[in-house]
């Protein structure tokens, strides 16, 4: 009879249930457990030899879509012959079979079962087992030059003839179940025994191991990744599960075990469960076969005694997976690995975009050659170094850092010490060397003289051999706190003291720096108390050098103290006012960094409100802001605990700097790329940096980092263009004194830094300078080969050999790039070839290593990735006449145009040699079988689906998109339909349009990198020059002109002409051309622009084809009307024809609910008390909310009337769930218009849209407006112009804050009394003469504006609060509104206030009679009071006010008072108290 498919009783090997029924306990009486007290061998009869038949049985497979595994089985005997407390055991008999395919009940018994190989003839060597009185196994005994490998198998037999008999003392009724603590070839653990009495004298006992951390199984593992801090634990997709069944019966008094099965599973469910499930399965039957006397007792020899039953696992540093089966062949291996090595830049070099299935034994030869090396000592590096091509010797040496043993790191070592590799590649090697290493105390000592490396080699050199070797002591450190839990730091010292010894003795500030990080690098716990001196500045009076050193020193605490000593360090710093903004900022991130308790954010968030300095409190709120509304599951907790405290912050009213995420998260399978952005603008400073993260099974990390610092003494900042600008041309360079700083890390560590100061930056921008001076020809061929995941996991299984499971991604980008550049007097001419490559080819998934075999059996999920990139142009540009011009040439080789991206992945099943893919090693069992096998249904079944293919006239190129051998039936919706998931803004977080599409690629890209969807599958985007119209050249011309007509307001006018043409050719024939000419006019103010376009589309021999688009928009107080008219046709003239005309009014007004009166302007309370308002609630009072658009169109093309009505249908679709129909016709709308009717409720932030046409009428209600906003599909302002609210959003903007005795400037401020005479506190000295006067009343203050013959004066009201406004000498209302003048009066529970907007100069003024605050946009033509000389002063940390800080100044801080000042001040102080 045919066994059962092993995978169709998968269900019974996890659990078996039993069905008991009450009336067989009446039947079956009292049941007397084990009786014995003595060790497992009394359940065997004593004194004899009892054999059992064994036969096991492990698969690497899946049961879907259809059973596929790679199966071993094996058979023998097994001998026991007990003495005392001791068994000898010996195994005999021994066959063997390997398989791997399809698993339908026929094929996998196909295959033969043959002898093992006399290899493994120890095997056979008895071995002993020592046992307790309690029946659990003591030790193990084998001969001392017992191999590895056969002593973990002996391990495993051990572990499984092992009961514990104590526990069974009992008389059982029923069954029964308890824990018990044991050694297995797991390690020490817990084992679940159940009991189950039966009838006739039997029992069945089962035991499950029970681990509550499963990753107390991962005995042996290498990664290069590691965690960062994350709000949920890291995710290692991988189950295991062992159940062990014994069947006794009693013979006479004593059980004796009949059975014994075992069945274990290892279970890999990547992406949330919802790709291809993997598994092994390991099965054993021990069958009593006989009892036979003792006639030749099994000697053992000298013996070696191990006190465990744990899995020995291999070095690290040898890595010999085989413990000892293998013995490496160098004469096979060393021609093997250069063939490879070789072959590597073939595949560089070879079209892989197409449709044909994937070569994945080419595909992998970056993991096969990484795992060969693996196997290399010191010499035959050299060995192997000696037989390679230059291309091939490249790619070895990229190689070597992914290797990480210690002889690859010796010998890396050798390279750089003997000069044998150019500087720039020893930096790259020394750079990605501790990623992979395999480190030991004993290696880091060995590795000493890279961190003395003296002139001989370059500063680049010694820089990153410093900081790479704080990186390794990291890495050893770790590696000695995991493998003997040993916090000893005494090994390292001495290079913490040398690197504070080199760093306190240097002179230069890169020096300093660089051991600065070095000692970052190292995360030791020391370094916590030792680097306490550098940051509080004890150790220099260079603040930059604090600044660094507070970066060096969080890690260290973090990594080994968490947040209490982090608050403990950094709060003093972060609460100290006194300190540089700078100095704060970083102290304050790091504390954010080491996520604080609740109850310290409160803390944190009550500091913060009484921040003064904007900068420092705009970085906390936009840090607060983004982490809040994060999709990142790692932020997860923080954006729960943030998101209450949010509700109670103020946003800040100027500034620049800020910290802001983007990024995705695919919440089907889970996978995130992020981008973290900082800049802190401090003092004279401006520092930024940019993380790139990436989160995969919960292992969150920071892939890349980037920061870089720009010191230049300027107080304004000037902004990061500006500032390259000032370094490339050298133009400000002489007038400060410049410093700038860049750092750079991977996943944490800081890999290099750089550092100019003025001299050095003159030297470096002379050399570019000369450079630009010639024509010149550049060429740079660079290779970069990493592993952006190396994860290796070794599973101990019942049989006692190891499974492994395993994640290897190695990319390599390789780039060609050639520049020559010419210079004519205003023009720069440049000729640029590129060709850039990626090649992913990686695999992940479950294996095993069988040592009887010596192969490696498995189930892999393959993936192959290949894109090209090639770019070829020339480029013109001539600062004098603005204009560029590029050149696009097609080469001969129409290989040499082909873009694209081709992705696939599939599942195999495979038995291969570990290092010989090409060898047959199935031939010796079943002579017809092969190595590896795709799973899933032949290939008859899998199709290609195509979904685009083009040829395009514009571009000359064809393009072609398919899913191709896909076993999933994969047409163009279904594409469609991702794409449409990748686009939904629902599961990313992001400030803009760009920002949005840029993870929706990001997305979409990782999508086909890791297609995780189960099956087998493929796509291709091919761009390749189309046939059809033999396009040799593309001309592109773009010339600008811009003129100011005025610059008497902050939107200054501005005349804008645009001239763009396109031209596609054959050669020097014409084939197409676009041509477009647009002129922008933009009145000074906000009151007008208008548009003129003509685009043009020029075929041979035809008639061009014009549009022109003709229009303008117009504000007003009270609406914004605009018109445009489009005209297109054909032309003979090259004039706009009228052919098709197209009419387009709008009117934008006040809505019926603006007019209704029921939106209360009182509604802009603040959200803290005394805190200054949003200014997007000011704005929206003067706003315009409904908005009809009338649409009159004659003779338009079907084809224009299609796309329109295709685009209202994808709009019904897209917002479906807004979509209502309303009628069917209407009367009043002619044939060829349409009517839109836009309106923007108050309360919400959403639109609300009617369209009308003569057959029907249909809206939309309550469309969010978050992603229309970007599009200035928003409320239109009749007094702020966008440019002053992107202003003020953006902290380009004065404050001028007065109070009766104070007046500050931004973080400025001096105490003063406000004159009682009329003082010109603020103009400008531009055309509008916008003038603001301010005079002192008591301690009130009185407001007048002046422009022109216009005057606009607030009149304080004696012993009151109130005043009256006069406007030209005659009262006014509460709300007036003028070309140049807006204000409205807002009534407050306290007082009333004033806001005053003067739309020329763009000066805003809140008032409330005891303070002012006039807000100012930035520039260098103001004056007045305002800017009269101030002095810095640090602020105490409470308010009193609306706006102010409490005058309790010491004086020393200020002027001194009069007495009867003082007296005044405290009596108005009290009575704001009391009105409070």
């Amino acid at each position: 009879m045919i066994p059962k498919n092993h995978f169709e009783i998968q269900a019974e090997l996890y659990v078996v249930i039993k069905e008991w029924d009450s009336m067989c306990y009446a039947e079956l009486g009292i049941v007397t457990a084990i009786v014995s007290t003595h060790a497992f061998h009394q359940l065997i009869p004593p004194d004899k030899e009892t054999i059992f038949s064994w036969s096991a049985e492990v698969k690497a497979g899946t049961h879907l879509p259809v059973p596929y595994a790679s199966q071993y089985a094996l058979q023998g005997k097994i001998h026991f012959q007990p003495s005392n407390n001791t068994i000898v055991v010996k195994i005999t008999d021994l066959t063997h079979r390997l398989y791997n395919g399809i698993i339908d009940h026929y094929h996998e018994y196909l295959a033969k079962n043959v002898s093992p190989p006399p290899e493994v003839q120890v095997l056979e060597n008895a071995f002993k087992i020592t046992y307790a009185d309690s029946g659990l196994v003591e030790g193990i005994s084998t001969q001392s030059n017992e191999m590895d490998f056969s002593r973990n198998i002996k391990k495993a037999i051990a572990s499984i003839f092992q009961l514990n008999s104590t526990f069974l003392q009992k008389e059982f009724h029923r069954p029964e179940s308890f824990i018990v603590k044991e050694n297995s070839i797991y390690g020490h653990g817990e084992d679940v025994y159940s009991v189950f009495p039966q009838k006739g004298g039997k029992m069945e006992v089962h035991k499950l191991h029970n681990m509550p951390d499963s990753e107390k199984i991962y005995s042996h593992f290498v990664t290069n990744t590691e965690g960062a801090s994350c709000d949920v634990t890291n995710v290692v997709p991988v189950m295991h599960d062992s159940k062990k069944t014994y069947v006794l019966e009693k013979e006479g008094d004593c059980y004796v075990v009949k059975k014994v099965t075992t069945v274990g599973s290892i279970i890999y469910y990547p992406f949330k469960a919802k790709s291809d499930a993997q598994m092994i399965l390991v099965n054993q039957n021990f069958d009593l076969d006989e009892v036979v006397p003792i006639k030749n007792k099994y000697q053992i020899g000298e013996e070696y005694i191990e006190n465990s039953l744990s899995y020995v696992s291999f070095d690290k540093q040898t890595n010999d997976q085989t413990n000892g089966r293998q013995i490496i062949d160098y004469d096979k291996l060393l021609p093997m690995v250069r063939d490879m090595l070789e072959d590597i830049p073939q595949y560089m070099h070879e079209d892989h975009i197409n449709t044909k299935e994937p070569d994945h034994k080419r595909g992998q030869l970056i993991n096969r050659v990484q795992q060969i090396l693996l196997k290399f000592t010191l010499d035959k590096f050299k060995e192997l170094q000696s037989t390679l091509s230059k291309q091939a010797l490249n790619v070895f040496y990229h190689i070597l850092p992914l290797v990480g043993t210690e002889a690859s790191t010796l010998y890396i070592k050798t390279l750089i010490i003997t000069k044998t590799v150019p500087d720039n590649l020893a930096v790259e090697l020394l750079q990605n060397i501790a990623g992979h290493i395999r480190p030991s105390l004993d290696l880091v000592q060995k590795l000493e003289d890279l961190i003395h490396l003296d002139s001989k080699y370059s500063w680049d050199l010694q820089k990153v051999a410093i900081l790479s070797f704080g990186n390794i002591i990291y890495k050893s450190y770790v590696h000695q706190l995991q493998s003997n839990s040993d916090s000893s730091q005494e090994p390292y010292e001495k290079y913490v003291d040398e690197y504070i010894h080199n760093l306190r003795n240097s002179t230069k500030y890169i020096v300093q720096v660089t051991y600065l990080l070095g000692l970052r690098n190292m995360k030791l716990p020391i370094l916590a108390q030792r680097l306490v001196p550098a940051f509080n500045g004890e150790w220099w009076s260079n603040q930059n050098l604090r600044y660094v050193a507070i970066w060096a020193a969080a890690p260290p605490i973090l990594f080994n103290s968490g947040p209490d000593k982090i608050i403990e360090t950094f709060w003093p710093i972060f609460t100290n006012r006194h300190e540089k903004v700078a100095v704060r900022a970083f102290c304050y991130y790091f504390i954010m960094y080491s996520r604080p308790s609740l109850t310290m954010l409160r803390n944190i968030f009550t500091f913060m409100l009484t921040e003064p300095d904007q900068e420092l409190y705009r970085i906390h709120y936009t840090l607060v802001q983004t982490l809040m509304q994060s999709t990142d599951p790692c932020h997860q907790d923080a954006r729960l605990k943030l998101a209450q405290l949010m509700k109670f912050s103020p946003p800040p009213h100027r500034g620049t700097s800020g910290i802001s995420f983007f990024g995705y998260r695919d919440e089907m399978f889970g996978f995130s790329t992020g981008i973290q952005k900082y800049y802190i603008r401090a003092e004279d400073l401006r520092i930024y940096a940019y993380y790139v993260t990436s989160q995969l099974f919960n292992s969150y990390e920071e892939e890349w980092a980037v920061y870089w610092k720009i010191q230049d003494g300027r107080d304004k900042d000037p902004g990061l263009i500006e500032s390259l600008v000032d370094i490339v041309s050298l133009s400000q360079l002489d007038s400060f004194d410049f410093h700038i700083e860049a750092s750079i890390a991977r996943r944490g560590q800081v890999i290099n830094t750089f550092a100019f100061d003025k001299r050095s930056l003159n030297e470096m921008v002379g050399l570019l300078g000369l450079f630009l001076a010639y024509a010149s020809k550049w060429n740079l061929n660079l290779l970069h080969i990493n592993y952006e995941r190396y994860n290796s996991y070794m599973i101990p299984t019942d049989l006692g050999i190891p499974a492994f499971w395993e994640y290897f991604m190695p990319e390599v980008h390789y780039n060609n790039l050639s520049v020559t550049k010419q210079i004519e007097g205003d023009s720069i001419h440049f000729r640029i070839e590129n060709k850039y490559g990626t090649w992913v080819h990686y695999r992940h998934g479950l294996s095993f290593y069988n040592p009887i075999a010596d192969v490696r059996q498995g189930i892999n999920k393959y993936h192959a990735y290949d894109a090209l990139f090639p770019l070829h142009f020339n480029l013109s540009s001539n600062s004098k006449l603005q204009s560029l011009e590029i050149h696009w040439q097609k080469h001969d080789d129409p290989q040499m145009d082909i873009a694209g991206i081709r992705t696939h992945a599939t599942q195999l099943v495979f038995v291969r040699d570990s290092d010989d893919y090409e060898k047959k090693v199935l031939r010796e069992f079943v002579p017809e079988g092969e190595e590896f096998q795709s799973v899933g249904h032949s290939k008859e079944f899998r199709h290609d689906y195509p979904i685009f293919d083009k040829h395009n006239l514009d571009t000359g190129y064809r393009l072609y998109l398919v899913n191709y051998d896909s076993d999933i039936h994969a047409p163009y919706g279904v594409f469609k339909n991702r794409l449409h998931m990748f686009a939904d803004p629902s599961s990313k977080y992001f400030h803009s349009p760009l920002q949005h599409w840029t993870m929706a690629w990001l997305n979409f890209h990782r999508d086909i990198v890791l297609l995780p969807r189960p099956g087998t599958y493929g796509f291709v985007a091919r761009l390749e020059p189309s046939s059809q119209f033999g396009i040799t050249n593309i001309d592109f011309a773009l010339s600008q002109k811009s003129e100011y007509v005025s610059n008497s307001s902050h939107v200054p006018g501005v005349d804008l002409h645009s001239h763009v043409v396109y031209s596609v050719k054959k050669h020097d024939q014409i084939l197409k051309t676009w041509d477009l000419d647009a002129l922008t006019e933009i009145a000074s103010g906000h009151n007008y622009g208008s548009l003129k376009l003509k685009l043009s589309r020029i075929l041979p021999k035809q008639k061009d084809f014009r549009v022109c688009i003709e229009g303008y928009k117009k504000w007003t107080p009270e609406e914004v009307n605009g018109h445009w008219g489009i005209t297109m046709g054909e032309s003979n003239n090259g004039e706009c024809v009228n052919d098709t005309v197209i009419d387009i009014s709008s009117n934008g007004k006040r809505s019926l609910e603006q007019k209704s009166g029921k939106y209360k302007h009182s509604s802009c309370q603040n959200v803290v008390p005394y805190s200054a308002h949003d200014i997007k609630c000011l704005v929206s009072h003067t706003t315009l909310r409904h908005y009809t658009y009338e649409v009159t169109s004659t003779n338009v093309p079907p084809r224009l009337k299609q796309i329109v009505t295709n685009l209202g249908e994808d709009l019904k679709s897209l917002f479906n769930e807004y979509y209502s129909y309303k009628i069917a016709h209407n009367e009043n709308i002619t044939e060829d218009s349409f009517k839109v009717d836009v309106t923007f409720p108050l309360a919400a932030h959403e639109i609300n849209v009617e369209v009308a046409t003569r057959e029907q009428t249909y809206e939309f209600s309550g469309i969010p407006l978050k992603y229309w906003d970007w599009f200035k599909i928003a409320p239109e302002s009749t007094t702020y112009s966008l440019a002053f609210i992107e202003k003020y959003e953006n902290g380009e903007i004065d404050h001028c804050t007065i109070q009766s005795h104070r007046r500050q400037l931004n973080q400025k401020s001096v105490s003063e009394v406000v004159p009682n005479e009329w003082t010109l506190y603020v103009a400008n000295n531009l055309e509008s003469h916008d003038h603001v006067y301010l005079k002192r009343l008591d301690d009130k203050i009185a407001v007048k504006l002046v422009r022109d013959d216009h005057t606009l004066e607030v009149l304080l009201v004696a012993e009151t609060d109130d005043y009256h406004i006069t406007y030209d000498g005659d009262a006014s209302s509460d709300e007036h509104q003028e070309e140049w003048l807006h204000y409205r009066v807002f009534d407050k529970d306290i007082h009333k206030r004033l806001v005053i907007f003067l739309q020329q100069s763009g000066v805003h003024l809140e008032y409330d009679v005891r303070h002012v605050v006039i807000t100012i946009p930035e520039g260098t033509h103001w004056h007045g009071h305002c800017y009269a000389d101030v002095k810095s002063l640090i602020p105490p940390t409470t308010t009193s006010n609306l706006f102010f800080w409490k005058t309790n100044i010491s004086s020393t801080e200020r002027e001194v008072p009069t007495a009867e000042e003082i007296a005044r001040l405290a009596n108005n102080i009290q009575k704001e108290k009391n009105k409070v």
